[in-house]
């Protein structure tokens, strides 16, 4: 959580919030707006899920890899993964900003598929250390040799972490078999890292939806 006071100009990515003793100005690649807040009020960025920028069009993510990997035995990878900076002025939100370019796209068949927020990202053996994205861990499980090529997410369960100033996700499992399973654990990817709260004011709390996802081959 990024402490937004009087005088002070944050960037993350491409959101930017500066702050004046009437006013908090805010823009990202999608708006640019003000708001007149008392300079007596706490305004902080919250790192959330990414639901709401540009409008809330579906509860879940696909991380697509920038290269295929063959599952043949038991692994922990990292990957990139976006998230959305709730602005908040005495924990009343004022908008949500994103760091990062928008975009979405179909998965699965064009009849009965499921529109994701997409997201290309490289994996790693090593936990990155450079970079404003979202680290998330993921634990793969390997029933079978297959190809995976990204995994899509939930995004209504997923716990947001900080630790040295880094945004984590939760541990997500991913069973590769016949398809691949996608199913988020409540433990933080590294140790001492800090659960962010994001129960928000009513008009930015999540509806909860499936903690798992589930595809087979082909898509």
């Amino acid at each position: 959580m990024i402490e937004v006071g009087v005088g002070s100009n944050v960037s993350v990515g491409e959101a930017a919030v500066r702050r004046d003793s009437e006013r908090v100005y805010v823009r990202d690649r999608y708006q640019e707006a003000s708001y007149i807040v008392d300079k007596s009020a706490s305004v902080v960025l919250r790192p959330i899920p990414p639901l709401n920028v540009p409008i809330r069009i579906t509860e879940y993510l696909l991380l697509q890899f920038e290269e295929p990997i063959l599952v043949n035995r038991n692994m922990n990878l990292w990957v990139r993964a976006p998230y959305e900076l709730a602005v908040l002025a005495d924990k009343t939100v004022l908008t949500y900003l994103t760091p990062f370019k928008v975009k979405h796209t179909l998965h699965g068949e064009v009849i009965g598929g499921t529109i994701c927020r997409h997201f290309l990202t490289n994996t790693y053996f090593r936990r990155p250390v450079k970079g404003s994205e979202a680290l998330v861990k993921l634990n793969i499980v390997a029933r079978s040799t297959n190809l995976v090529s990204g995994i899509v997410i939930p995004l209504s369960n997923v716990k947001i972490y900080v630790s040295n100033g880094r945004v984590y996700y939760n541990v997500v499992k991913v069973t590769v078999n016949k398809g691949v399973k996608v199913e988020l654990l409540s433990e933080p990817p590294v140790h001492g890292a800090e659960l962010v709260d994001t129960g928000l004011s009513e008009a930015g709390r999540f509806k909860t939806y499936s903690s798992d996802y589930s595809w087979m081959w082909g898509w």
